[in-house]
């Protein structure tokens, strides 16, 4: 049987439950420590290709969350009760290409992996709760503003060119400042309390006043992968 691959969120131990659409199977899976990752690849660095790929694949989706109160409700109901076909349609009728790659949820968040590198890499993207947090907690609200405010952001990269080649390479020589300065320029909500380069690519965390717990926006290469246990 082929192993289903997922990436680490730098979690020690919590379950993810993933669907390849390859496979009727849904299973789930134990995070392991980043410690635990393979090493890393430097053909498979992210490139503004990548980037622009990922952002116009997922623009459509970030649209209906931050613009559709009733899909964002529906999706978030979906990722608390781990309903992987139910994220599949959702995203189907928004995102037809990003349905069509993988997908997981943990409860408290979700993440859609996309082949989109020059060798075949896949890349992960999505927003989640750190885990430890809370379990099988995923406001729509709340994922509705984390929407709205990384829309900017995803829209520059999906049409300027420019603004992808400087976040990437800026990525690549792990220019912390710069890609601080380059997100920030897009992503202007006071609620974004930290950008980090991650895993061959970035995460932003946001804090708003509305809720207790932190939301995390990842773009990720899957280069800290595990097999199914």
């Amino acid at each position: 049987m082929n192993k289903h691959v997922f990436k680490s969120t730098r979690v020690s131990t919590h379950k993810i439950r993933r669907h390849s659409p390859n496979s009727t199977k849904n299973v789930f899976l134990n995070v392991p420590s980043a410690s635990s990752a393979t090493t890393f690849n430097p053909n498979s660095e992210i490139t503004a290709s990548v980037l622009q790929k990922i952002a116009i694949a997922l623009l459509p989706f970030y649209r209906a969350i931050a613009f559709n109160r009733r899909f964002a409700q529906q999706w978030s109901e979906a990722v608390v009760s781990a309903n992987l076909d139910q994220l599949r349609l959702l995203l189907a009728s928004v995102a037809p290409f990003a349905s069509r790659q993988g997908l997981g949820t943990n409860g408290i968040g979700y993440f859609i992996s996309l082949e989109v590198g020059t060798f075949g890499d896949s890349y992960t993207n999505g927003v989640t709760i750190p885990p430890g947090s809370v379990q099988f907690y995923f406001p729509a609200r709340i994922h509705r503003l984390v929407a709205r405010d990384v829309l900017p952001l995803y829209t520059t990269l999906a049409v300027n060119q420019e603004y992808a080649r400087a976040l990437a390479r800026a990525i690549r020589q792990h220019n912390q400042r710069l890609v601080h300065n380059l997100i920030r320029s897009r992503v202007r909500t006071r609620a974004l309390q930290s950008v980090t380069i991650e895993e061959g690519g970035f995460a932003l965390q946001f804090k708003y006043p509305s809720s207790k717990y932190v939301f995390r926006n990842l773009l990720t290469s899957d280069q800290f992968a595990f097999l199914e246990k």
